[in-house]
């Protein structure tokens, strides 16, 4: 007879997988990948059963949608967060739900830095050498700018009608009166 086995973490980002025999709560085949042999055994219980509580705990505490390598994380408020990527876009996180609630697209190419600026107000800069004003909780991009200055390192809010942008070797003030 055929044990019952259940996929119990996987993806498609390279992260493997184990399996367990849910007849006898054994790991039975562990791949290689994110998930490596020291954080399956923090998983087992002292009698060497699977604690399948613990395995749904570290899988559902993974905030997994982007498709590129994250380079910045924001805090928005006390429920949500923001991640800029690689992959061009910002995804807005709910911290107890780890949903992305939505995701912001424009820039393209690669988003180095993000800086809250008001209660609903972030601004993003990347590697495409624009700085663009989002709305987040809508989604909505309500400026663009195209200084012209290259890639985009970073941004720092000096007050609500003005932004430094770090290009390079220089240091900019950018106007972003909306």
């Amino acid at each position: 007879m055929m044990s019952k086995t259940k996929l119990i973490a996987g993806t498609n980002l390279g992260r493997g997988y184990f399996q367990v025999d849910l007849t006898t709560n054994q790991i039975i085949n562990i791949s290689k990948g994110y998930y490596g042999r020291n954080t399956i055994k923090c998983l087992m219980k002292w009698d060497k059963k699977f604690d399948l509580e613990a395995a749904n705990n570290l899988i559902n505490r993974s905030y997994i949608g982007h498709t590129g390598s994250i380079n910045y994380l924001l805090k928005l408020n006390s429920a949500e967060f923001a991640s800029g990527s690689n992959d061009c876009t910002i995804k807005i996180w709910n911290y107890q739900s780890y949903v992305c609630s939505r995701t912001l697209k424009g820039h393209t190419d690669l988003i180095k830095t993000i800086i809250k600026l008001k209660e609903n107000l972030i601004a993003s800069g990347g590697f495409d050498g624009m700085i663009r004003l989002w709305e987040f909780h809508k989604g909505n991009c309500v400026k663009v700018f195209s200084p012209n200055f290259g890639p985009i390192f970073c941004l720092l809010k000096i007050n609500n009608l003005q932004i430094l942008c770090a290009c390079k070797k220089n240091l900019n003030i950018i106007d972003i009166s909306i």
